[in-house]
């Protein structure tokens, strides 16, 4: 519901949108049993090493509203992927545990697994694999937002700012205008100053 610090009047209707995630959550474990050779994506295994690394950080500051919005943000993505890989699964349940142990051991059991899932080592996260490969530019025209363009990580500004001038939303807005100047932060904005 928020914050623990924070203090919040208990609303029950708050839980229906949990009871909906564990819905969705069973779903992806369902279709990830039903077809055991569902193999990874890379972004799929990307933000599964990200989702582990946010969950632990926010469990061990006590930001646990954070770390199930991570986990939501993992299983929406699962559901577009039709499933996880068995192993991907195992970690995201184990993941799971700390906030749902109930439906998490049910899971856990039906992975073949004897112990309990509670007792399972924590899933551990590879620091390389957290790394984004995109990310997403703004760019402005004289300080107003006018699109927004995906490049790789750290790309250099003279790429970024061929890929904005190739832009049709950009071209429209300085055709017949004089580039004054050019004001790249690196991975965040291009601002294109005209007149």
């Amino acid at each position: 519901m928020g914050p623990l610090e924070n203090s919040v009047v208990w609303q029950t209707d708050g839980m229906s949108g949990t009871r909906r995630f564990l819905e969705r959550t069973w779903r992806v474990f369902e279709a990830s049993i039903e077809s055991r050779d569902i193999e990874d994506t890379g972004e799929t295994d990307r933000l599964l090493h990200q989702t582990i690394k946010k969950v632990t950080e926010d469990i061990e500051k006590l930001r646990l509203n954070t770390a199930v919005s991570q986990l939501m943000i993992f299983i929406n993505h699962a559901i577009a992927q039709n499933g996880l890989s068995l192993d991907s699964m195992s970690r995201f349940v184990r993941l799971l545990a700390p906030f749902a142990p109930h439906v998490s051991e049910e899971m856990w059991q039906a992975l073949g697994n004897n112990e309990l899932v509670l007792n399972a080592p924590w899933p551990k996260y590879d620091p390389e694999k957290c790394l984004e490969e995109e990310v997403t530019i703004v760019v402005q025209v004289n300080g107003k937002l006018r699109s927004r363009i995906v490049c790789t990580i750290d790309p250099d500004e003279a790429s970024v700012k061929e890929a904005a001038l190739s832009d049709p939303l950009i071209g429209t807005r300085i055709a017949g205008k004089e580039i004054v100047n050019v004001l790249y932060v690196p991975n965040r904005i291009l601002n294109i100053i005209v007149k």
